[in-house]
């Protein structure tokens, strides 16, 4: 009859502490759900004022260097044509790289 006893004793004691465990557990994953939709919303955040920035850079840099390309392109200099077309070309790569990371990683 002890035995008997101890025995659901045991198992009831063993399903209390899981009760409580899962309960825990719940409330871990709620905690953790809500951390992770506040990182999502701050990552996004966060890139799109990035992205605005490479792209003031950018237009900055076009703005400031490839008139002096056109410039001594028009002079005569032979190397001139070919290094403002390195220089737009390369402006256009880094805005359009900023924009496809935006739409792999950071599409609603």
């Amino acid at each position: 009859m002890l035995k008997k006893q101890f025995l659901i004793f045991t198992v009831l004691f063993v399903m209390g502490v899981l009760l409580v465990y899962h309960a825990e557990a719940q409330d871990e994953l709620t905690r953790m759900q809500t951390q992770l939709q506040t990182t999502n919303t701050t990552l996004r955040g966060g890139y799109l004022t990035f992205r605005n920035l490479v792209f003031v850079v950018c237009g900055i840099l076009g703005l400031v260097v490839l008139p002096g390309k056109l410039q001594k392109m028009q002079g005569g200099d032979p190397d001139a044509g070919k290094s403002a077309v390195q220089w737009g070309g390369g402006l256009v790569f880094v805005c359009a790289a900023a924009y496809v990371v935006q739409l792999m990683f950071f599409a609603a």
